[in-house]
Formats: structure tokens, C-alpha cells, sequence
């Protein structure tokens, strides 16, 4: 599809809109049993989890975001994290109930999937719901179902994401588009610039991704 973009919009910040795109979908697409007021962005201060914290404030949640680094720290509460948890050297799921006085978030927002996928679960309060929308670690080890019944007083919901699902569906993903276009538009939503490289530099985009690096977008030109 082809869109027109306002006048004070700027290139490279609308090749950020895909991840944008993806956040928009997580957040507002994906019918959760309740309106969250609170959300955990596993790795806040990637492109992805940038888009989502902006627009999980955007909601009015109150956002929690797990990072690795006090520089990525300091880059997600700029982008309006109201709490940081370095996952590396903290419990993640005992500093969620700490900081939420016991209640847990209503949104679990998780790309790594892995091991510790259930134990996302924990962090959850009543009628909360675990997104997610990649699976960077593989999938999870533990039986999922049985994880699900260990918290049957929260009565917890999963759901698994993908863009995939607008593959068929034009109308949607056009409006998707022109929802995040509109809030660029008016400045209500800054994406993040990682790094801008040329397409020659395609090798040192790719050592960025792979340390962990990078914050927010890495944008190629030619």
C-alpha cells in the first residue's frame, strides 16, 4: 500500500513506522479481557519496545520496561518508562509485584519467549494477559497449560502475535498504518535512531543487533 505522509513528517523517522506498527497491534488489536493500566515491555529500549512503551503511556498505562544496562536504562525512561528492572542482576518478576504493590501488571509484553516464558506469568495481575510477539530463545520448556493452572486466582491469559494475521486483511493493516502515520504526524509518538548506516555498512548493523547494543532503530540508506 502506498501512503502519504504530512508535511512535517521525516523520512527516516517514518521507516520506523513499522515497529510502530507492530506495538499499535499489540497494544490496542489484540482484544484483552480488560483495559490494562499496566504494562512490562521485556527490552524497553529496543525498536519495538521503544514503540510500546511511547504508546503504552500513550494509553495511560503505567509502563515497567526490563533492560540490560544503565545507558539503556536512562534511554527507556527518556521514552517514558515510569520503572526500570535490569533483568541481568534482578528478579524480574519480584521487582513487577514489588513495584506494583502486589497487584502485577495486566500486560506482559515478552519477543524472547524462551525458558523463562512462564515465568512471565508470576508478574501478571487479575485477568492479565501474556503477549507474545517473537521468539528469540525458542520455545518455552515448560508445559504451558500447567504453568497457566499454577495461577488460576489471577485466571491469566497467553496470546501469541503475529503481523501474519494482516496478510489477508488490507483494510486493517491500512488503518493500523494510518493510525501511527496520524500520531507521527502530530508528534505524539518519537521514534528512536539507533544508528543510520549505508548499505555497505550492512555487516556493522548486523554486529550491533548481535550485541545488544543498539537503541531503537537502525536504519539503512543507500
Amino acid at each position: 500500500a502506498v501512503h502519504a505522509l504530512p508535511d512535517n513528517v521525516d523520512l527516516q523517522a517514518a521507516v520506523c513506522l513499522s515497529n510502530y506498527q507492530v506495538a499499535y497491534a499489540l497494544l490496542h488489536e489484540c482484544r484483552h479481557p480488560r483495559a490494562p493500566a499496566s504494562a512490562l515491555v521485556i527490552g524497553a529500549a529496543g525498536g519495538v519496545g521503544t514503540a510500546l512503551v511511547q504508546l503504552a503511556k500513550l494509553a495511560g498505562m503505567t509502563v515497567i520496561g526490563t533492560v540490560s544496562t544503565e545507558e539503556k536504562a536512562a534511554f527507556a525512561k527518556a521514552n517514558g518508562a515510569d520503572h526500570i528492572i535490569y533483568y541481568r542482576s534482578e528478579d524480574v518478576v519480584a521487582r513487577t509485584r514489588e513495584l506494583t504493590k502486589g497487584e502485577g501488571v495486566g500486560l506482559v509484553l515478552d519477543h524472547v519467549c524462551g525458558p523463562e516464558f512462564t515465568f512471565y506469568l508470576g508478574a501478571l495481575g487479575k485477568w492479565g494477559t501474556l503477549l507474545s510477539y517473537n521468539a528469540f530463545a525458542g520455545l518455552p520448556e515448560e508445559n504451558l497449560m500447567a504453568a497457566m493452572r499454577n495461577h488460576l486466582d489471577i485466571c491469566p491469559a497467553v496470546r501469541c502475535f503475529s503481523f501474519h494475521i494482516y496478510d489477508h486483511d488490507r483494510d486493517g493493516r491500512r488503518a493500523l498504518m494510518r493510525s501511527v502515520i496520524e500520531a507521527l504526524g502530530r508528534n505524539t509518538i518519537k521514534p528512536a535512531i539507533s544508528a543510520v548506516l549505508k548499505l555497505d555498512e550492512v555487516s556493522k548493523a548486523h554486529t550491533l543487533l548481535e550485541q545488544g547494543s543498539a537503541l531503537g532503530k537502525i536504519i539503512m540508506i543507500p
